[in-house]
């Protein structure tokens, strides 16, 4: 059980580093000890939450949403902001978890199966970010129900019936079900192999 959580760490930690910049040459968050590090200097930030900025340049709008994703990163920029922080996808179909529809469209509608449009929007983003000299940290998924979340994974698998998790839970039962995903070693499984196909 340790090495899974030690491995789930690990994989979390990575991908909060995955970072892209400068379209003429590729920058890469590094950490070197405890400082992060670009091109061998240190890397200092001012960031902010822009969980949908993935979403934006996607879907009937998107010609109107990447006019706002390039209005909000100027303005970002401007006030010296220079790392954001997205969500790179939610999982599952809209179905209630605890009471609450999960962010959508989902980057990973159903287990294995991808939303090809959301990648292009991402891919959009991040030029976008490189074109501003920003950078990005991704996360994948986590515990919360309004992106599908590692109960979309447990439902999946069978380990909680999609009629329970629809309804309202007290903090305790939300703790509870949420924890299952860290036993639960095909949940394991079909997230890792969602971080392999992004």
């Amino acid at each position: 059980m340790d090495s899974v959580l030690k491995h789930i760490s690990a994989l979390g930690a990575l991908l909060v580093t995955v970072v892209f910049a400068f379209a003429q040459s590729p920058s890469f968050v590094e950490v070197k000890g405890t400082q992060f590090m670009i091109d061998g200097r240190p890397y200092y930030f001012v960031g902010a939450n822009m969980w949908y900025a993935g979403l934006l340049a996607t879907g009937p709008n998107a010609e109107a949403g990447k006019k706002r994703l390039e209005r909000e990163l100027d303005f970002l920029k401007k006030e010296g902001i220079t790392n954001i922080r997205v969500m790179l996808g939610a999982e599952g179909q809209a179905r209630a978890i605890n009471g609450v529809r999960p962010v959508h469209p989902a980057l990973q509608p159903e287990e294995g199966r991808y939303d090809e449009q959301l990648f292009d929007g991402l891919d959009y983003l991040l030029a976008q970010l490189g074109r501003r000299k920003m950078y990005a940290v991704f996360f994948i998924s986590n515990n919360w129900e309004w992106s599908g979340g590692f109960l979309q994974y447990l439902t999946w698998k069978g380990k909680i019936d999609t009629a329970a998790v629809a309804k309202k839970f007290s903090w305790d039962e939300y703790r509870d079900y949420v924890s299952r995903f860290y036993r639960c070693a095909e949940c394991i499984d079909a997230y890792h192999n969602y971080v392999r196909a992004v």
